[in-house]
């Protein structure tokens, strides 16, 4: 239970930095997902729930599904225009100068978290979480995974 709270939880701020970068992420992805429904009632649950407002939705963890959705998150992110953003946000970040782009992701990213996460989530009360720093860290993620063995990199980011 406790690797799919883990799972659920690094694939939803995946999802929330993805969503961050591009606001019609969403619609994009679900285009790609679209074909089967389980899959889009899948991203659905991961996106929609929290261990307090919904308690089932990680008892729906089926790794065929887990393949399948990961591998379209991996080609929706080898989009050029994704890696440009993510590259023009990683650089500006290491050498400390504040651009628009970047204070947008982070503006984005913060609302998106706290919209999700944590509007109803307990865990929220007794941790102070630097926002800042997981939506770095899931840039770089990202980035990452448009390099060699990026699939393999994400299925292992994912289940470990």
């Amino acid at each position: 239970m406790h690797n799919k709270i883990k799972f659920k939880n690094k694939l939803d701020l995946l999802l929330i930095s993805i969503e961050a970068l591009d606001l019609y992420t969403t619609n994009t992805l679900y285009k790609y997902i679209v074909q089967n429904t389980k899959l889009s009632q899948y991203i659905f649950l991961i996106r929609s729930g929290n261990c307090i407002r919904n308690v089932k939705n990680h008892t729906l963890f089926n790794f065929y599904h887990t393949i399948v959705i990961s591998y379209q998150i991996y080609i929706y992110l080898k989009q050029i225009y994704l890696q440009e953003i993510i590259i023009k946000i990683l650089n500006n970040h290491c050498n400390s100068i504040n651009n628009s782009i970047e204070k947008q992701y982070f503006n984005r990213f913060k609302y998106i978290y706290e919209r999700t996460q944590n509007s109803y989530n307990h865990y929220s009360y007794y941790q102070k979480v630097n926002i800042k720093q997981i939506a770095i860290i899931n840039l770089y993620l990202i980035y990452k995974i448009n390099n060699n063995y990026g699939f393999y990199f994400l299925i292992k980011y994912l289940l470990y």
